[in-house]
């Protein structure tokens, strides 16, 4: 059996005691733990019962979630706005035309924000190239 320092004990500990504050179940994050220091789920539950005073309870009242919204491309914007359109065209009754106004003025929006980031761009581009020769 290796010898496995109170220094990464306690790391593990504190990633097993994330992963539970953050909704994993306690055998998963025990399992988790284990992969990434290479060692046995007894001995991890064993390190926590040796390393109790030393490491914050787990309270499940307090449990922070990071909730990430899906990154929306202009590409899949113009499949949606495709597909408001072939709706309204054939009539099927899932858009209405107000509904349909209001997808394409917010793609024409989007589109121009894009525009704008791009000439800003441009714009920031050649300054820095300005300056560089000037200081050059």
């Amino acid at each position: 059996m290796k010898r496995v320092s109170k220094i990464n004990q306690l790391k593990a500990i504190n990633t097993v005691t994330t992963l539970r504050k953050n909704g994993v179940l306690g055998k998963d994050a025990l399992a988790i733990a284990s992969g990434k220091f290479g060692v046995e789920v007894s001995t991890i539950k064993s390190w926590i019962r040796n390393h109790k005073n030393k490491v914050t309870p787990i309270t499940n009242n307090t449990v922070e979630t990071t909730v990430r919204t899906p990154v929306y491309t202009f590409d899949d914007m113009s499949k949606g706005i495709r597909g408001v359109l072939k709706s309204i065209l054939n009539q099927d009754g899932k858009y209405t035309i107000r509904e349909a106004n209001a997808a394409g003025k917010l793609y024409s929006a989007e589109l121009s924000k894009a525009k704008v980031l791009i000439e800003m761009h441009k714009l920031n581009t050649k300054t820095n190239e300005d300056t560089e020769l000037l200081l050059r």
